[in-house]
Order: C-alpha cells, then sequence, then structure tokens
C-alpha cells in the first residue's frame, strides 16, 4: 500500500461563499440594529439649517406639497 504523503487530508476547506454570507449577514445586522435607513425621504430640516444651506448656495431648489411641509432638493 502507499503511503499518503498529504498530512492534513482532514482539514476544513472555508468557501470563498461562505466568507461573502458571513459578510452580507453582518452588513443586515447591522442594518436592522441601526433601525435602517430610509433614503427615499429627505430628512427634515429646522429653519436655521435650511437658511444656512441656503446661503452658501447648496439649496437647488424646494418643493411644497400641500402647502404644508416643505421638501428641499
Amino acid at each position: 500500500m502507499a503511503k499518503d504523503n498529504n498530512p492534513n487530508t482532514n482539514k476544513f476547506k472555508v468557501s470563498p461563499w461562505l466568507i461573502y454570507t458571513v459578510i452580507l449577514l453582518i452588513f443586515l445586522f447591522i442594518s436592522y440594529l441601526t433601525g435602517g435607513s430610509n433614503f427615499s425621504e429627505p430628512a427634515p430640516l429646522s429653519p436655521p439649517e435650511f437658511n444656512s444651506l441656503l446661503e452658501k448656495g447648496q439649496i437647488d431648489k424646494v418643493i411644497v406639497f400641500n402647502k404644508r411641509k416643505p421638501k428641499y432638493i
């Protein structure tokens, strides 16, 4: 009988897909803990913050819906 020259035949191999899955699960878990994020709606601004951004020229336009809440873009 021929002997196997590799002494580590039972060594555990880590698949790259396992690493990708673990990283994805970590990101999802962090997102769940922080309450996620809603990128579809802009964050509300206080009047002083609005005036500061307006003076700096960082506001392109203001959209008002139903004459109640402005949406700054």
